[in-house]
Parts: structure tokens; C-alpha cells; sequence
């Protein structure tokens, strides 16, 4: 998160629309490692249920 110490409102705001892309940023990164693990567990489910 980046830091802050805001002097007036319009710092404020500032800070606050900069703490929101930042955790947009966050989410995206969340959402792409979750997609990637999903679909690395189905492809673990499928090859030990092929038998050999």
C-alpha cells in the first residue's frame, strides 16, 4: 500500500483514489494466482485419474 500523510481534502481524495488502484492492483494479482492454481489442480485431478 502506498504510504500517505495527506495536508489538506484534496490530498485526501488523492490518497484515497491512489489506496483504491492500488488495491484494484491487488485484486487483479489475487484473481490471476487463483486461475493459474485452478487450472494446475485440474490438470493434477486429471493425470492421476488416467490410469497408466
Amino acid at each position: 500500500m502506498p504510504a500517505s500523510a495527506p495536508q489538506t481534502n484534496g490530498d485526501l481524495s488523492a490518497d484515497i483514489r491512489q489506496l483504491e488502484h492500488a488495491l484494484v492492483q491487488c485484486a487483479l494479482q489475487v484473481e490471476t494466482l487463483k486461475h493459474c492454481q485452478d487450472e494446475n489442480n485440474a490438470k493434477t485431478q486429471l493425470s492421476a485419474q488416467r490410469p497408466d
